[in-house]
């Protein structure tokens, strides 16, 4: 064994192979967390009940699937898809008939549904785009520490969350990559979402800051909301919240993690109403809500899927 001192360049490279294991590192536990936070046993959560005056919305239905723990919900037209689990699952509307449930690629931490019976699935950094369950293309970010957390199609777009950067960035529907519209978001767990609209906008969570923002597609902050209280009208906890949905008539439905609860919301951020309250969940984790042009709301429970119908 040599007893020479460590030159400059020993440390130099020592340091960077330090930096590179740390990258590394990082994404691995925000993968591990998300993957956690979906096995997560059930939580003591809050017993208060929800003022039923301000629920606004009704139980239709509950479907089980094939899946103890789901990471992600996307819904087109009639078709309901469920990611998680390493297992994908697809139902025909509201029926308890499930249409179809196959191995996936690994585990899920990102879908969206689109025309023609196409889907695209995110595995942590990789985005793959199926027909039924053939996949047809696929790609991945090539940022380090890249976590896709939220997919989501308007057009011929695709809407990417990356809470692992903090930033939203857009996608043609075969890959290739638009522009980076938003970055510097406070993603303190890894749960940040995006919901595209029609008009080629998008509402983005920022939920370190409790906050809703709309962006145009070129990056332009075109609103925002924010909701940093305890109260029900509120986002609590560190970063809420952790899921959101849009409806046919522009209300944000949000979901929160913590104290978990389903609202609604209107675009300019007033309360309308309640979902499902606290008491309606039997854990604390974060639960993936997503809309259909009826206006229902699907609400992604571990082994269910709850289905809400305005009152």
């Amino acid at each position: 064994m040599s007893n020479q001192p460590k030159t400059r360049s020993d440390g130099w490279i020592f340091g960077v192979l330090g930096l590179a294991l740390i990258g590394v590192l990082v994404l691995s536990a925000q993968l591990a967390r998300r993957v956690t936070e979906q096995n997560r046993p059930a939580a003591v959560v809050s017993k208060t009940v929800t003022d039923p005056e301000l629920v606004g919305y009704r139980e239709v239905a509950v479907v089980k699937i094939d899946v103890k723990a789901s990471a992600a919900i996307g819904v087109y037209g009639t078709q309901v898809t469920v990611e998680g689990n390493g297992r994908y699952t697809t139902i025909l509307d509201v029926s308890p008939v499930i249409s179809g449930s196959w191995d996936a690629s690994g585990a899920a931490t990102a879908t969206a549904l689109a025309p023609n019976d196409i889907g695209y699935v995110a595995y942590g950094n990789r985005i793959e785009r199926q027909r039924g369950h053939t996949k047809l293309i696929g790609w991945s970010l090539p940022e380090k520490n890249a976590l896709i957390t939220s997919l989501s199609v308007s057009g011929k777009t695709l809407w990417v969350a990356d809470a692992g950067n903090r930033t939203v960035w857009r996608y043609t529907t075969d890959g290739k990559r638009l522009n980076r519209v938003v970055k510097g978001l406070e993603v303190p767990s890894p749960h940040m979402d995006v919901a595209a609209l029609p008009d080629g906008t998008a509402w983005v969570t920022n939920p370190g800051k409790h906050r809703l923002e709309h962006y145009a597609a070129d990056g332009t902050l075109l609103g925002s909301w924010s909701k940093p209280l305890t109260g029900l009208d509120g986002f609590c906890g560190c970063c809420n919240p952790a899921d959101i949905a849009v409806l046919p008539d522009g209300r944000i439905v949000t979901s929160e993690k913590g104290e978990p609860r389903v609202k609604v919301y209107k675009a300019d951020g007033t309360f309308d109403c309640v979902v499902a309250g606290p008491e309606c969940f039997s854990d604390t984790g974060a639960h993936d809500v997503a809309t259909d042009a009826q206006g229902r709301i699907y609400v992604l429970d571990k082994g269910t899927v709850r289905v809400f119908t305005r009152k």
